[in-house]
């Protein structure tokens, strides 16, 4: 279990606290690789133990948070304030295993045609395929194996790439009159100390993180105001709150009449119309909701109907508008559920009704599944609603990488606007793959027709996207007529 959650170049705790300090594969996600080092050497005691194990020849990992990959020199650089008594390659850090980690990263990332061309070459022809090219005297035999080298996709030039450059500008220089001439900075002078460049990292990362929240708040308040429109109107029979402006005139319309209807007529009257016309839309065949296949089906089968109406107005307001919503309705709805969905069924022609007899939920999802329009589908849990962004944001991961079967992404729980506390839940599973059947994993898109769907005990190779694209809401019970 994790005790304390700190940055490495500002640890929280005393001088001389600890009797040895231990970092394995840490420093290279490090920003301030120099500064940590020197927060070791302050809380450790003297003649205290220190073993350091970091990255050389990896592949990259951890994006965006990998800076740096340490030769030995450069190690004993960061730690040259220490005795060092032994420095050089561990047994698990033998070059085989970065020849490993290279060579299933590359070949795994082309598509099979490349990949066995690629396994099919001895490490020699590789060699001599690439010396030959070096020379610029590469000959008909070598073109087919350099093709296949140059098929990796681009995204993942970066994770192998024998180097990295930086092109820019440099803009205008701070005046320091009294130290240099107008137009003139000394680094020193105007960068300051080590410890106030970190100070101003660190500023600019809690006005990041602040921003998020404000964001994230905004998108909460929205969803706020159109559930309480919708339940205004509808629940509590106020016609003078209007719904959310998105929906279409004919739209609020009908649906001021129907409340007007509600307002008028006796409850029972009321309750015996509202089944006839339920009867007679359930006969009616599915119409499509336009020419335009949908992009991702979304499938819910709620039994809250407070969560319900988050997740459905989450959906209108996401900014990628190439969604359908699939809700799975089966013999445990309550009649508050199936009345809500009755209402967004008029609201919005994206949302699909799907009955369904199973009481096992696989069997449900399968069914569902089977029924999606989409490229993609989300099989959202209880309680769950999308930040505004999250449907672009996908979408356009996977205009870039296609052909992926899973995209994973990080959810909130819990309700800041709400309880005032929410827990940030990263999603990403050990070396980007999904063990089991990768269908149920939670917040997550799976390709609706991919042939790695189904499998459990199967590994597939996902994306992930590291932001906050899903919340988890907790909500008390609703109960509407």
């Amino acid at each position: 279990m994790t005790d304390v959650v700190a940055t490495a170049d500002c640890l929280p705790f005393k001088d001389n606290a600890f009797s040895a300090v231990i970092s394995q594969a840490v420093f290279e996600h490090l920003q301030y690789p120099e500064a940590a080092a020197g927060e070791i050497r302050r809380v450790l005691q003297p003649h205290g133990t220190l073993r350091i194990d970091t990255a050389f020849l990896q592949p990259e990992h951890g994006y965006p948070h990998h800076f740096y990959n340490a030769t030995e020199t450069g190690l004993r650089h960061w730690f040259r304030e220490f005795d060092i008594e032994w420095s050089g390659v561990a047994s698990y850090q033998h070059p085989k295993w970065a020849l490993s980690w290279f060579l299933s990263v590359y070949l795994d990332r082309l598509d099979k045609r490349q990949s066995a061309i690629a396994q099919d070459a001895s490490l020699g022809r590789v060699r001599v395929a690439l010396e030959m090219l070096a020379a610029g005297s590469a000959g008909a035999e070598d073109a087919v194996l350099l093709e296949a080298l140059d098929a990796l996709p681009a995204h993942e030039l970066r994770t192998l790439a024998a180097g990295v450059s930086v092109q820019g500008r440099n803009p205008a220089k701070l005046a320091d009159p009294g130290v240099m001439g107008v137009g003139a900075s000394s680094p020193a002078s105007s960068s300051g100390s080590m410890a106030d460049v970190r100070q101003i990292e660190v500023a600019r990362q809690e006005i990041a993180i602040l921003r998020e929240q404000l964001q994230a708040l905004h998108e909460a308040r929205t969803i706020a105001v159109d559930r309480g429109n919708y339940l205004s109107q509808v629940a509590y029979f106020n016609v003078d709150v209007r719904l959310q402006p998105s929906l279409a005139l004919r739209t609020r319309v009908s649906f001021a009449l129907k409340a007007l209807v509600r307002l008028l007529l006796p409850p029972r009257l009321w309750l015996e119309l509202r089944a006839r016309m339920h009867r007679w839309r359930s006969a009616k065949p599915a119409t499509s909701p336009g020419g335009v296949p949908p992009f991702f089906s979304i499938i819910v089968a709620p039994d809250d109907a407070a969560s319900f109406i988050e997740t459905f107005f989450s959906l209108t307001h996401q900014s990628y508008t190439g969604w359908e919503l699939i809700v799975i309705e089966h013999s445990g709805h309550s009649v508050t559920v199936s009345n809500v969905l009755q209402d967004f069924l008029q609201l919005d022609r994206r949302v699909r009704r799907l009955p369904s007899h199973s009481t096992d939920s696989r069997e449900r999802l399968r069914q569902a599944q089977a029924a999606a329009r989409g490229q993609y589908f989300i099989n959202l849990p209880e309680n769950a609603t999308l930040a505004q962004r999250a449907l672009q944001t996908i979408y356009t991961l996977l205009r870039a990488r296609p052909g992926t079967p899973v995209v994973l992404a990080d959810f909130e729980r819990g309700s800041r606007h709400e309880q005032g506390l929410a827990m940030r839940c990263h999603c990403m599973p050990a070396d980007g793959q999904v063990a089991g059947d990768p269908a149920e994993f939670a917040f997550a898109v799976h390709a609706t027709h991919s042939t790695t769907q189904g499998t459990r005990g199967q590994e597939v190779q996902g994306a992930y996207i590291g932001e906050v694209l899903f919340g988890q809401m907790v909500h008390p019970p609703l109960l509407l007529s």
